[in-house]
């Protein structure tokens, strides 16, 4: 029964998500003009909305939290240069770990050389752009 595959992953928006908790979440496009949307950056009320639904998935987390987002994306045919979202900015800086080697800018995984495939940071660090547990000690995935 795929219910109760302990490795079993869903996929859902974070509306989907309310109400519902997992052990561990990944949140990704954490990008400016992403989240927030283009859209809701001309209204205060829509860019508070979007603050509200960033904070939902966050706390759908019981034990890890991810939060990634793109240094670039291929869209509409063209390379776009990405921004980390405000959203990002407004957490303690002192709750982010990030992971040795990682861009300081950067997200979960980035292009090698060929563009062809992806490569991931070392997953022995404490989460990539994770928050750090209530209890201080970092556990890795």
């Amino acid at each position: 029964d795929e219910k109760n595959d302990p490795n079993r992953v869903s996929l859902m928006t974070i509306h989907a998500s309310k109400g519902l908790e997992y052990p561990a979440i990944f949140v990704v496009g954490i990008e400016e003009n992403l989240f927030p949307s283009q859209a809701s950056l001309s209204s205060r009320t829509e860019l508070e909305e979007e603050r509200r639904l960033f904070y939902v998935a966050m706390t759908r987390a019981e034990k890890f939290l991810t939060l990634s987002y793109a240094l670039m994306r291929y869209k509409y045919g063209q390379i776009q240069y990405c921004e980390k979202s405000r959203f990002i900015e407004e957490i303690d800086q002192d709750l982010l770990i990030l992971p040795s080697g990682a861009p300081k800018s950067g997200a979960l995984l980035e292009f090698d050389d060929e563009r062809t495939s992806f490569r991931s940071f070392n997953r022995k660090e404490p989460g990539i752009g994770s928050l750090k547990p209530k209890n201080n000690a970092a556990t890795p995935l």
